[in-house]
């Protein structure tokens, strides 16, 4: 009952839609290949895959559904899953766990996205992991690290699907991606209503009703969370308090202060001291990983190691 209730606190299905809080810390990662069928498991740690190579059907939970070259899948934490025939694939995995910390600290990070689908045709994935796995391997990339890169990636695709759902969902759908596009690109700049207003063509009643009924959230809240999600990348990037807030677009310091402890749980400052923590403890974990492959990759019995295939 205590795992099932921690399961819950971490993740939800709605319509196959998953809820990730927190930043990962990756435990493992692989690339399998000309895998037969996926077998049947529960796992006391999340899986994100993607299949680089022929088909695999899958099922999670009782949810069916197939994953080709050039998709992804997520597999929460305790859940059974299995393939549902033995068509032979490739996927590239990160095994990782969430932050235990409690809701103040999954307040750093809340990433909504379904559970398998397309990945963005922008990038190559394939080539993204072969560089995350190979500096990781070297010592160079901490599992912390290595989470940072993997939410990112996640939030990819959550902002790919947020935009697609409602421009498939209703006329005045384009109009409110149009203004969501302004403020992630302008984020920076002194954008006041009238500014917004302008450069759209419409009065701004209009753009905060149209995007409130798309987004569910008004035009100023998301240009603070965009804000602010910045503010927290610059922090984790080494640059001042000050620096941060200026390069948002914050004139007032202390305003800065207070929506970033409202949106984020934490002041700026205790943000930073948190990362840099984390930083440091998964430094050592990687060098003691680093101190193992070089020792060698054989087991005990002399026989090559072999990444679970999750």
């Amino acid at each position: 009952m205590e795992d099932q209730i921690g399961l819950m606190e971490k993740w939800r299905f709605a319509e196959n839609d998953l809820v990730v809080s927190g930043t990962p810390h990756v435990v493992d990662l692989g690339l399998v290949r000309d895998v037969p069928g996926h077998a049947h498991r529960l796992l006391d740690f999340w899986v994100f895959g993607m299949v680089v190579g022929g088909s695999m059907p899958l099922e999670i939970e009782g949810i069916r559904f197939r994953c080709d070259v050039g998709d992804y899948y997520v597999i929460p934490k305790g859940t059974r899953h299995f393939g549902l025939d033995q068509t032979p694939f490739d996927a590239a995995f990160f095994h990782f766990v969430l932050p235990s910390g409690g809701a103040q600290e999954n307040k750093t990070s809340r990433t909504e996205l379904a559970m398998h689908g397309e990945l963005p045709r922008d990038l190559d994935y394939e080539k993204l992991y072969r560089f995350l796995e190979r500096h990781y391997r070297r010592g160079t990339l901490s599992a912390e690290q290595l989470g940072v890169q993997l939410l990112a990636v996640m939030e990819q695709i959550s902002a790919i699907q947020r935009h697609g759902s409602h421009v498939a969902g209703s006329s005045s759908h384009g109009l409110a991606g149009g203004i969501l596009d302004l403020l992630r690109a302008s984020f920076r700049e002194q954008l006041t209503n009238g500014e917004i207003a302008e450069r759209m063509g419409y009065s701004y009643p209009h753009l905060e009703r149209v995007f409130r009924a798309n987004f569910g959230s008004s035009i100023h809240q998301e240009l603070l969370k965009i804000r602010i999600d910045a503010a927290a990348h610059g922090l984790q990037m080494g640059k001042s308090i000050k620096e941060v807030a200026k390069e948002i677009g914050f004139n007032d310091y202390y305003y800065f202060l207070k929506t970033f402890k409202k949106l984020r749980g934490m002041t700026p400052a205790s943000f930073r001291k948190s990362f840099e923590t984390r930083i440091a403890e998964s430094g050592v974990r990687a060098a003691e990983q680093l101190r193992r492959t070089r020792l060698g990759s054989h087991g005990d019995d002399g026989r090559s190691f072999q990444p679970d295939t999750s």
